[in-house]
């Protein structure tokens, strides 16, 4: 009796849980609405670039963030509020590249995109100075296939600065391997200290395939630091479900994403 007693109990809180979960529950799911989503990069040593995503709904079972309808898209570059160039979609590199308009740092710049009912921009953004690489100091080993440089420059501004040093592989007189900067692996000056400055790099190197290097310094402006912060660095608790987390930084009206800019100082060496 008892045994059937303790089965007809086990019975009943089982269909206690089983009514529990299958009760509907209410939440919002973010995103809803799609956004358009700009990454855009301005210097002084190429004809800006831009990348245009669009947000997925959390349910959207699409694989690609990739806008296909390319030709709708318009996409433009503003000069102290005035249009100068649009930019033009690369199929190879996924990439849009404005035609003509070369930055300079005196003037202001905009991006603006317009698809469909979305029209976005970009805050106005200036170029950064031009940080002069001051001198060089490498070593070359050809045994262990390395290229380390110690790249010297000043910089006494009483501002947080942000520098990237990268460089190109050529053999002879031709870039083999572009360089591919990862930009959220800058270095600011806090991190460095006092002048003269110096940011060390070691790179693995084929000398029977480079016969010389271009050493680039960037100059990067705080937008880089702002976004990237927000993506890796303390604003945000990822892996923690419970954290709150916070938006993603933007400077970009309408929208998502960011734009930065940038110059550039190099040396090339000869090895």
């Amino acid at each position: 009796m008892k045994n059937n007693q303790v089965l007809l109990s086990i019975v009943f809180l089982l269909g206690l849980f089983s009514c529990d979960r299958n009760k509907d529950v209410s939440y919002d799911i973010p995103l809803e609405n799609k956004q358009l989503v700009l990454y855009g990069i301005i210097g002084t040593n190429s004809l800006p670039e831009l990348e245009i995503y669009q947000t997925q709904n959390v349910l959207d079972k699409s694989e690609s963030v990739l806008i296909e309808d390319i030709e709708n898209i318009k996409a433009y570059i503003m000069e102290n509020g005035v249009v100068v160039d649009t930019f033009e979609y690369d199929s190879d590199a996924i990439i849009w590249k404005a035609r003509n308009v070369i930055p300079n740092e005196i003037k202001q710049y905009t991006i603006q995109v317009k698809y469909e009912d979305d029209n976005v921009s970009s805050f106005p953004i200036s170029l950064p100075e031009k940080i002069i690489i001051d001198s060089l100091d490498y070593q070359v080993s050809v045994s262990s296939g390395s290229l380390n440089i110690n790249v010297f420059f000043s910089d006494d501004s009483e501002e947080e600065h942000y520098y990237y040093v990268i460089i190109d592989k050529i053999k002879d007189g031709n870039i083999i391997e572009p360089s591919s900067p990862k930009f959220w692996l800058m270095t600011s000056s806090k991190e460095i200290g006092d002048l003269p400055k110096s940011i060390f790099l070691e790179e693995d190197l084929n000398f029977n395939e480079v016969d010389e290097v271009i050493v680039k310094l960037y100059h990067l402006s705080p937008e880089f630091d702002l976004f990237y912060e927000r993506v890796f660095g303390n604003g945000n608790n990822f892996g923690n479900q419970y954290s709150n987390q916070l938006p993603p930084w933007t400077n970009i009206s309408g929208g998502l994403g960011f734009v930065g800019s940038y110059q550039i100082d190099s040396i090339k060496i000869e090895l």
